[in-house]
């Protein structure tokens, strides 16, 4: 049985800009958080079957703890969402995330 990940609070410093910047200098963790912004939910072995799970596993951890994302325990798998509290306090963000290629 899989145990539900702690999540950082919503205030400051845990959601700080310079942290979720940092989060998603990472082309894989901008890819993810553009899927999710197109799909909503999304596993992490969705994510990209070329890499080990291992890897995988701390791209989905560093989104989390900068409070991008919220994990939570689906049979043996973990589903990956935008926390509702990232996607208010920066819409903005995810609106240049979406609309500029990198």
């Amino acid at each position: 049985m899989m145990t539900t990940q702690p999540h950082p609070s919503t205030d400051q410093p845990d959601m700080s800009l310079p942290r979720v910047f940092a989060a998603l200098a990472e082309p894989l963790r901008l890819q993810i958080v553009r899927r999710l912004v197109k799909e909503e939910k999304l596993s992490c072995s969705q994510i990209d079957h070329h890499l080990s799970l291992s890897t995988v596993s701390h791209h989905c951890k560093v989104l989390r703890e900068a409070g991008i994302v919220a994990s939570q325990p689906v049979g043996n798998q973990r589903i990956l969402m935008l926390r509702p509290e990232f996607v208010a306090q920066y819409s903005g963000l995810i609106d240049s995330i979406m609309t500029h290629e990198v």
